[in-house]
């Protein structure tokens, strides 16, 4: 199969020496490029994929991706992936430990909390983009698997911590998790995967041999996993830690004083520094008061709405659950919407089918159209 790369600037630039110069040519809109060579490579305007055939696949390695997806969607273009560089994408910390303990404190009241929250830049942001991707059918870019549907933390501010949870324990078997990450090589997916979702990852004893399975087929997705640490142990972390691109430890605890498991690799990481290039540490305490989980988060009391606002999770995310379920959005904790079933449909029957058209319908037209979205004060793309 060829492999033409969208995008003559740095991140195609990395990504031709990723793929180690298997690369037929690169197409780009920058007029000043086109018919001039990087690497001894052609660069042509991107029209040319109009007389390609079957037997390539165009890779997206530029900062306008919505853009440039819609773009080959036009020219009839369906074999495409997006380009995902190898580095931290959730955290700007170059050290093991990201001290959060200044900016979400405890002390903050729902009251500061959705004042800080109410980003009016940020929301024109999500509505404009809305508009613009609407009915473009573009494939997701962030895919969340959670494996089992338990959580061991306590957080005041989560609906499935101990004590909250009133979901049937399940955990997803592995013939199930082969199915989905075969599907999504088929689609030649390269955006975020994460091992998680609303639970505690590690849990799941079998986790690290999913996230091998993961990584094999699909080498450019950025792999990731968040967990509590409760039950990690440095042999599991060095264990999952080759197959992960990032892994989040977030540290919950009275006072921000570290867990076990967070000493020993304090200790750890004195002698193996490049440990922090993969693993990140939030110092967190389980009374935070964050977002509404769409109105169900249990320490919020005083949530401002959005009906008329827009979201973009309906157009970039796939969460999918223990038993093969797809919910709404990483905020539907209990799994309240169901949008299809990948025990008996694939993948692109769902994303495409009539449930999500509908949901992506509601949702362009403001927050009030759907019950779980009309208390939801989350803003955010990833």
């Amino acid at each position: 199969m060829k492999n033409i790369i969208f995008g003559a600037g740095r991140l195609g630039k990395k990504l031709y020496s990723i793929l180690g110069g298997d690369v037929d040519y690169f197409v780009d809109n920058n007029i000043k490029l086109h018919n001039t060579e990087i690497f001894s490579t052609n660069i042509y305007p991107v029209n040319v994929l109009l007389d390609e055939k079957d037997g390539y696949l165009v890779w997206i390695a530029g900062m306008h991706v919505d853009d440039m997806e819609i773009q080959l969607l036009e020219l009839g273009v369906k074999k495409y992936c997006v380009f995902t560089p190898r580095k931290k994408m959730f955290s700007n910390c170059n050290c093991l430990l990201e001290d959060y303990t200044t900016s979400e404190k405890v002390t903050n009241t729902e009251q500061s909390w959705n004042k800080k929250n109410d980003n009016k830049s940020m929301i024109k942001y999500i509505n404009n983009n809305v508009d613009k991707i609407y009915k473009k059918d573009l494939l997701f870019r962030w895919v969340e698997i959670e494996t089992i549907n338990r959580c061991n933390g306590t957080c005041d501010f989560c609906p499935v911590s101990v004590g909250k949870d009133i979901r049937e324990r399940k955990i997803m078997d592995y013939d199930l998790f082969q199915k989905i990450i075969d599907e999504l090589y088929d689609l030649h997916y390269g955006g975020k995967l994460a091992l998680f979702s609303n639970n505690e990852p590690f849990l799941d004893t079998n986790i690290i041999e999913k996230a091998k399975y993961a990584r094999h087929k699909l080498p450019f997705a950025h792999l990731y996993t968040f967990t509590n640490g409760t039950v990690l142990t440095m042999d599991l972390l060095l264990n999952i830690l080759p197959y992960l691109d990032e892994l989040f430890i977030d540290n919950y605890t009275e006072n921000y004083m570290l867990i076990p498991i967070v000493k020993e690799l304090v200790e750890y990481e004195k002698k193996h520094p490049e440990i922090a290039q993969k693993v990140t540490v939030h110092l967190r305490d389980p009374h935070e008061i964050l977002t509404s989980r769409g109105g169900i988060a249990p320490n919020r009391k005083s949530i401002i709405s959005y009906p008329k606002e827009k979201c973009l999770l309906p157009f970039r995310q796939l969460i999918i659950r223990p038993d093969g379920k797809v919910s709404l959005c990483c905020n539907d904790a209990l799994g309240k919407v169901t949008l299809g079933d990948l025990r008996n449909q694939s993948i692109c029957e769902i994303w495409y089918g009539e449930k999500y058209k509908k949901i992506r319908e509601c949702i362009y037209r403001g927050r009030e159209n759907i019950c779980l979205c009309k208390k939801c004060d989350t803003f955010y793309d990833f």
